[in-house]
């Protein structure tokens, strides 16, 4: 079974327990509006221009015809360019970049195993995205392999997918890093263009079945953050204790928007990062209103 990604990244500390690897999957159903990872919406390959590594040499032009020339700056027609990737086989700046590729389950779990040694203490495999419940079959032998080998795997998920993988997925020892973005679906739907009623269902059924879950907040200045979201969010907190492991806040940050200005995507996020002392307020504000397993992610 082959899978779309984009990056295996090693060493990573905040993407499950212990060191890990993780690898970032292409494609997911939603939009969200402050995606840190644009590069991984879309399924297919993509072009990754970054205009401020251009020197204007050139080299590119002639290989095909989406490359147009304007005041001397070069850029790309995206409905012409078909990700071929000639034009980042001769850029010797790293301007262009081919994101996206495939291989089969088994090659990225050879890739991962490499790393075996450093998940002694607990660390392992982690499957981000994306959203890994886009390509299930190809995740479900990630996580079989892992699971013959001994090693944990995490799923960080927005929970928006078919039922009967995360069931499997939590079947085979996979613990699930599960977003909350917005309790109200009207605003879930704005936010990220889908509705969140599947995502409860899902988080339902997973707690039936007792799997592991960490619930992750990705909270958004001026977008999810007022003070009745964060009512909302306490009294779903509260009603989870005891059958989620924790819950995470995690602050939103802008990384994401050079890579979007790279995909020419549009990208409608907050111009800003959260800061800390926003952070602690939501962490004060959820304490004080009765949430106690919670901390900074």
């Amino acid at each position: 079974m082959k899978l779309s990604y984009f990056n295996i990244q090693r060493f990573c500390l905040h993407d499950g327990d212990g060191i890990r690897t993780t690898v970032f999957l292409k494609g997911c159903p939603l939009r969200c509006v402050w995606c840190h990872n644009p590069e991984s919406q879309k399924a297919e390959k993509e072009l990754m221009f970054l205009s401020e590594k251009c020197v204007g040499c050139k080299q590119c032009l002639g290989l095909c015809d989406a490359r147009e020339v304007d005041g001397g700056k070069i850029s790309v027609s995206r409905g012409r360019c078909k990700a071929c990737g000639e034009c980042a086989e001769v850029c010797l700046f790293d301007a262009n970049e081919i994101c996206g590729t495939e291989d089969e389950a088994q090659t990225i779990m050879a890739e991962v195993l490499r790393d075996k040694i450093f998940f002694a203490g607990g660390g392992g495999l982690t499957v981000s995205g994306g959203e890994p419940a886009f390509q299930p079959e190809g995740v479900l032998e990630l996580c079989e392999i892992a699971n013959r080998e001994g090693i944990s795997t995490v799923i960080e998920t927005s929970g928006f997918g078919d039922t009967e993988f995360f069931l499997k997925a939590a079947s085979l020892g996979a613990e699930f890093y599960y977003d909350i973005k917005a309790l109200d679906d009207e605003k879930h739907r704005r936010l990220t263009g889908g509705s969140n009623g599947l995502i409860l269902k899902n988080l339902s059924a997973l707690i039936k079945q007792k799997a592991r879950i960490v619930l992750r907040l990705p909270l958004v200045p001026g977008l999810n953050d007022s003070d009745s979201d964060l009512s909302v969010l306490a009294e779903f907190l509260k009603e989870h204790e005891g059958v989620c492991r924790r819950a995470e806040i995690m602050k939103y940050h802008v990384l994401g928007s050079g890579k979007a200005q790279a995909l020419s995507c549009v990208y409608k996020a907050p111009p800003r990062d959260a800061t800390e002392e926003e952070a602690l307020r939501w962490l004060s504000f959820l304490r004080s209103a009765g949430v106690d397993n919670i901390s900074l992610a």
